[in-house]
C-alpha cells in the first residue's frame, strides 16, 4: 500500500496522506469536531491544489452521486457513533453516573421522594450523559468514523491480545505462588 501511494504522488505524497491519517485519529481519539473539519480542509485542499487531485472526479461529478456519496458516509457514521462510539462511551463513564446516581438517591430522600433510575434519568444529575449535550463529541464521532475505526482495529486487538495474555500470566503466578507457600508454610 505504502509503494502505491509513493508511486501515485512520491514521497510527499506519502507523507501527507499518513500525516491525513495521523491527524484524523488524533481529532478521532480527542472527539474534536474542529479537528475534524481542520483534517478535512487540509485533506480536500492538499489533494486538490498540492498534488492536482481532483475530487469533482468520480464521486462529486454529479449532484445525485454526490448526495448518495454524503447519505451513505452519515449513515455509516451515524451507526458506528450512536451504535458502537456512543454506547462505549456510556460505559466508560460507569463510575461517574454510578457517583452521580447516588447524589441524586440522597437528593430525591430528602425531598421525599422515592428514588429510581426513570428519576434519575430525568433529573439534572443525568445531563451530563444525554446526546444532546454531548452533540460535540457524537458529531466527530460520525465525521471521524473512517479514521476511529481504523484506529480501533489497529489497537483492540492489540489491547485485548495484552490484557488477556497478562490475567492468565497473573493467575499462572498466583496459583504457583499458592502452591510454593503452601509448602513452605506446611500443608
Amino acid at each position: 500500500m505504502f509503494e502505491l501511494l509513493g508511486n501515485i504522488g512520491g514521497i510527499w505524497f506519502l507523507l501527507f496522506t499518513i500525516a491525513i491519517v495521523g491527524g484524523g485519529i488524533i481529532a478521532a481519539e480527542f472527539d474534536s469536531v474542529v479537528g475534524a473539519v481542520i483534517t478535512y480542509v487540509i485533506m480536500i485542499a492538499g489533494f486538490t491544489f498540492v498534488f492536482d487531485l481532483p475530487f469533482e472526479v468520480g464521486l462529486f461529478s454529479g449532484l445525485f452521486m454526490t448526495v448518495i456519496g454524503v447519505v451513505v458516509y452519515v449513515g455509516i457514521g451515524l451507526v458506528y457513533g450512536v451504535q458502537y462510539r456512543y454506547g462505549g462511551w456510556l460505559k466508560d463513564q460507569a463510575t461517574n453516573m454510578k457517583m452521580d446516581y447516588a447524589d441524586y438517591e440522597k437528593d430525591a430522600t430528602a425531598m421525599g421522594e422515592t428514588p429510581s433510575k426513570d428519576g434519575f434519568r430525568a433529573s439534572r444529575k443525568y445531563d451530563a450523559y444525554r446526546p444532546k449535550h454531548n452533540l460535540d463529541r457524537i458529531t466527530a464521532w460520525i465525521a471521524l468514523w473512517p479514521w476511529a475505526l481504523f484506529w480501533d482495529l489497529c489497537h483492540k486487538p492489540a489491547r485485548w491480545i495484552y490484557n488477556t495474555v497478562y490475567d492468565i500470566a497473573a493467575r499462572g503466578l498466583d496459583a504457583v505462588n499458592k502452591r510454593i507457600s503452601d509448602k513452605i508454610l506446611g500443608d
